[in-house]
């Protein structure tokens, strides 16, 4: 009997599935290309152009789930040389109980989904990131946003929302916990021992830049119409440390099922939004020549324009997955032969550029 060809599989959510992957870097520019980031305005023979989200996105896009073709595991694979047949099961939006147990936009559970590749392929590897929305955190950026915008009806959401972020934590190891013993309930079943396959839990890069590093004053209208990151900055702050707060129950949670953890909390600095070290596009870039990576934010900005969709802000932009299929990549090469552990993927150094330009090391 012929070898089953080897697989790597991803779970969870948008910051996965490749949601805001149509994006090379964020313009302010409304029209045609959006100076050459929209990877989905594309032109024929006879030069007429317009936009096609699917080109990015795939059929994905007509329930949302927006699997764009540079996600962490298409990036892995295209980018980083993992050898293994990507399989992108994730969903933009979904929560815990949507990775084993309840349809979402219109799709089975992604649990009830995997039946097919992990009998069809040799599953080694599946990478699981889930638990922001379980946190509600698109609510969480909305309120920022409205306080921001209209303080006096609305207040800042580091006082109205911490009460709201310290019940979710509460309740979020045991959601997390439920999706990884499931996870391997449903391998087990398909005859698979945990030996010949390994979960990896990620946490999530940070969106904003700290508010000491933002490009723009806290006082006027360029953060909101030139920045993309309408916040105060107590409210920045506080959100990255809930980022943080989310990262330590993930990273504690994985100890305990004994799956790796794979930190990304620091893998977009100096390209987070609005960030002083990184610019936006000009009219210099065009889709022949665009943003280069080295000087493009790679988080979306929150989308108050006629560019896309609101759900792709604040996600990872194709240079973000690029960056973190490389993660994925050097992640396993560590990983592989070893025990279950947590690591960090960080840049190189202070003058690393480029989304390849990432190391992963194994954390204390």
């Amino acid at each position: 009997m012929r070898a089953r060809q080897e697989a790597m599989v991803s779970l969870g959510d948008s910051y996965i599935s490749g949601e805001a992957g149509r994006w090379r870097g964020n313009s302010y520019d409304t029209s045609g290309s959006r100076q050459g980031t929209d990877r989905a305005w594309v032109c024929d023979r006879n030069g007429k152009c317009g936009r096609k989200p699917e080109v990015v996105y795939g059929t994905s896009y007509t329930n949302g789930c927006n699997r764009s073709d540079v996600a962490e595991i298409e990036s892995a694979h295209r980018l980083g040389g993992l050898r293994y047949h990507p399989v992108n099961l994730a969903c933009s939006g979904a929560e815990t109980k949507d990775v084993y147990e309840r349809n979402f936009k219109g799709e089975q559970p992604q649990l009830t989904r995997l039946e097919v590749p992990v009998t069809k392929y040799k599953v080694r590897l599946i990478v699981l990131s889930i638990g922001g929305n379980d946190m509600k955190f698109a609510g969480i950026i909305k309120s920022c946003y409205l306080g921001y915008k209209n303080p006096v009806k609305y207040p800042k959401c580091h006082v109205s929302q911490e009460a709201n972020v310290s019940k979710r934590l509460e309740s979020l190891p045991a959601q997390i916990s439920t999706t990884v013993d499931r996870i391997h309930k449903k391998m087990k079943w398909h005859h698979y021992e945990k030996g010949e396959y390994r979960i990896v839990l990620q946490s999530y890069p940070t969106a904003l830049a700290p508010s000491s590093l933002n490009r723009y004053p806290e006082k006027g209208t360029s953060r909101n119409t030139l920045g993309g990151c309408p916040f105060y900055d107590k409210d920045i702050d506080w959100a990255r440390r809930v980022g943080t707060r989310i990262s330590a129950v993930q990273q504690r949670v994985a100890k305990e099922e004994k799956i790796d953890f794979l930190d990304l909390s620091e893998t977009f600095d100096g390209h987070e939004v609005c960030d002083r070290r990184s610019r936006p596009a000009n009219a210099d870039n065009t889709p022949a020549r665009p943003l280069p990576a080295g000087e493009a934010e790679w988080m979306r900005y929150l989308v108050l324009f006629t560019q896309g969709q609101q759900q792709e802000s604040v996600h990872p932009n194709a240079y973000g997955q690029q960056a973190l299929g490389y993660c994925l990549r050097k992640l396993w090469a560590l990983a592989e032969q070893q025990e279950p552990k947590p690591y960090k993927c960080v840049k190189q150094n202070e003058t690393s550029r480029e989304p390849s330009q990432v190391k992963v090391e194994a954390k204390s």
